[in-house]
């Protein structure tokens, strides 16, 4: 930044001198570019000082090492400028390049992220749906259901179901994919986008629609309210059966 201002804002340029308070972007200037995250900034720096060089032959560059800016006045406005650089990355309004190692990095948080939410500690997504519901509402609602759908539906709140996530897990699929979509058969798959039971979805969702329920997320089609067609649904596609109960897991059925 400091170099871009010198190419604007002068006329005549005869030294300039640059203090960073971080010794590891001196000595990464001072050696040549390698294949790490953050060198098409360095290479930046290094264009921004040929093209000033060439305007102005004469002038002199230093890059001078100075401590940190803490307990200096205008800290506060330093920290607030780097915060609002960094939003304006995230906000896409950033007109430097990305950097690959960053975009890798906040790729992989994300999946980490999702991996806690569906599978985490203490039964991750599925815990927390039986948690938001009262055991009496469940046991009232699973009542009225044939045994064939109580099952399906158990299953399915539960997490231990005949998907091919669950079943792979244990060594009874050979792949965690689901066969039509090429992606994990989780049941949040099977459930909201899975394209082989498309019929079977939009027919399970209008009748949500004309009891007046929600639709349109996984914890609307799990709830009592929804178990009755949820279980319609899960016995149409073949996958939500008794005897897939027998994996060695416990099977919780209280909310």
């Amino acid at each position: 930044m400091a170099l871009q201002l010198a190419e604007a804002d002068y006329d005549d340029l005869w030294s300039i001198t640059i203090c960073v308070d971080n010794q590891a972007a001196i000595r990464a200037l001072s050696a040549p570019p390698r294949r790490t995250s953050g060198q098409h900034l360095l290479i930046t720096i290094h264009e921004a000082v040929q093209r000033i060089h060439l305007r102005h032959p004469e002038c002199s560059f230093q890059l001078m090492w100075c401590p940190g800016h803490e307990g200096v006045v205008g800290n506060e406005v330093a920290d607030g400028l780097a915060k609002a650089a960094a939003r304006a990355v995230a906000d896409g309004h950033s007109t430097e390049p990305a950097s690959l190692a960053a975009i890798k990095m906040s790729i992989t948080q994300h999946l980490s992220g999702m991996a806690r939410y569906w599978v985490g500690k203490g039964g991750g997504f599925h815990r927390r749906i039986r948690g938001k519901t009262s055991r009496s509402s469940t046991v009232a609602a699973l009542s009225r259901l044939s045994r064939a759908g109580t099952s399906a539906v158990v299953q399915a709140r539960s997490g231990h179901a005949g998907t091919n996530t669950y079943l792979h897990r244990f060594g009874h699929a050979e792949s965690s994919e689901c066969t039509t979509c090429g992606v994990p058969e989780s049941m949040q798959h099977l459930l909201i986008s899975c394209r082989r039971y498309a019929d079977a979805r939009s027919a399970f969702r209008r009748s949500l629609r004309s009891k007046g329920l929600p639709d349109t997320q996984l914890p609307h089609h799990l709830s009592p309210a929804a178990f009755h067609d949820l279980a319609k649904f899960l016995l149409s596609t073949g996958k939500f059966k008794s005897h897939q109960l027998a994996i060695n897991e416990p099977i919780a059925i209280a909310p």
